[in-house]
């Protein structure tokens, strides 16, 4: 067989296909994540020998990210360490947010987020940390897609679009630029839920249901859409859909007072309705 050369391209080998950065970085990402957890079981189990080979194994897999992703990592293993101090944690959860990316970065905090408990009432460290992930997961999922060659002209496009947003007569504009997005980014998810959510203020409800549900096939972990989704649902009159949409966005940000009480409102009202 013939070796790799960099680059991706085969020496020796006629007809390989070459190598996709992408799939090589995500691969070592997969592998960081994984050690990272065996790594915490063999220190858990005071087994020193297989820790610092997977320090040795980490540190390989570290080698193959850029370093924009290496600096991710770094704070990953703070955020992700429960006996750090909340306030450290939060930071680093605003620096994923600066430089993540949504398709390796996101998916990391909207797991800590679904694990992050229940009702985030009052201040405290824990409401603190879960208001920084949350940030975090905007901040990302707001960036046009970072391999998409008009990035800067959709992050601008979508400052203009959230700008007419904030004046109720202007929201056709809003739905104008951010179709403009979606037609040149497809899968970028953010575009369509701001344009649904300005179809939704326009009382377009059934498009904006639609929006919502391309979004969370594009972006699972969408507690906005799902939130959205809930609530095209109650004003069109549909309270188990309204329920079912508002459950599943806890599920994904348990954290969510205001959806927590509509759930318990809803299922006071469906009661109600069925004991008549």
């Amino acid at each position: 067989g013939g070796r790799r050369g960099v680059g991706g391209g085969t020496k020796g080998g006629a007809g390989a296909a070459p190598v996709n950065p992408a799939l090589v970085r995500r691969a070592a990402w997969e592998r960081l994540g994984l050690t990272r957890r065996t790594l915490r079981a063999a220190i858990a189990e005071e087994d020193y020998a297989r820790a610092a080979a997977l320090r040795d194994e980490r540190a390989a897999a570290l080698d193959e990210l850029p370093p924009r992703l290496q600096f991710c990592q770094a704070q990953l293993d703070v955020l992700l360490d429960e006996g750090a101090p909340a306030a450290e944690r939060a930071g680093a959860a605003e620096g994923l947010g600066r430089v993540g990316d949504a398709d390796l970065v996101a998916p990391e905090l909207s797991a800590l987020l679904a694990r992050c408990g229940g009702r985030a009432d009052g201040g405290g460290a824990q409401a603190e940390l879960v208001s920084a992930i949350e940030n975090s997961l905007w901040a990302i999922w707001l960036r046009a897609p970072e391999h998409h060659s008009e990035a800067h002209v959709i992050d601008e496009a979508m400052v203009r679009g959230m700008r007419h947003m904030q004046t109720p007569v202007e929201l056709p504009l809003a739905v104008e630029v951010f179709s403009d997005v979606i037609a040149q980014a497809p899968s970028f998810a953010e575009a369509v839920n701001k344009r649904a959510t300005a179809l939704y203020l326009l009382g377009e409800l059934e498009r904006s249901v639609a929006d919502c549900r391309t979004v969370l096939n594009l972006n699972p972990h969408h507690f906005g859409a799902l939130s959205g989704l809930g609530m095209c649902f109650l004003r069109l009159g549909r309270p188990h859909e309204a329920k079912s949409a508002f459950e599943e966005a806890l599920r994904v940000n348990p954290t969510m007072n205001a959806i927590s009480d509509y759930v318990v409102a809803l299922e006071e009202q469906l009661k109600a309705s069925d004991a008549q």
